[in-house]
């Protein structure tokens, strides 16, 4: 589209332009062949930022497209990682399963009414914050499971940080 664009501007403004275009236009009896040519290279160049434009719009337009397909294929690998994370995690590497009943009964949206404690592990807001993996998230409850798990399993260190929940 843009070769095409390019090439029509080209061709006209080359056209219009030449002293054979102005000795081959049939000039108007007040005219010269001066203002014909001056005329036709005006029109030249108008038809020329005219096709710029087109060729602009249809950069911006691919632009926009591009950018509209990376978003959807990151919102769809967002949504393939998800769906394959299996929900309800816990011990291995993670804190063990009664930590994560005792704490949230493995909701993932629990907020302690008496602190500010949430998610399915009860991080405190103060813990959340220092933790790498809960960058991004204000509140571990905003975090989805995957990244509240990344964070016990940081945060629990093959049991070494068992002083951090109430049920070890």
């Amino acid at each position: 589209m843009r070769r095409i664009l390019a090439t029509i501007t080209l061709s006209l403004t080359i056209l219009a332009c030449t002293p054979s275009a102005a000795a081959n236009a049939t000039p108007a009896p007040t005219t010269t062949p001066t203002a014909t040519c001056d005329r036709a290279c005006w029109t030249a160049v108008v038809a020329r930022q005219k096709a710029e434009r087109a060729w602009w719009a249809e950069v911006v337009r691919q632009q926009h497209a591009r950018a509209a397909w990376a978003r959807l294929l990151a919102h769809l690998e967002a949504q393939r990682r998800a769906s394959v994370y299996r929900s309800g995690q816990c011990g291995g590497s993670l804190p063990p399963c009664y930590v994560m009943r005792r704490e949230s009964g493995g909701n993932i949206r629990a907020q302690n009414p008496r602190s500010t404690a949430s998610g399915k592990w009860q991080f405190l807001d103060s813990t959340w914050r220092r933790i790498p993996a809960a960058r991004g998230y204000l509140k571990a409850r905003h975090a989805p499971e995957h990244v509240q798990d990344a964070a016990a399993r940081w945060l629990w260190n093959g049991g070494r940080g068992c002083s951090h929940w109430s049920a070890c």
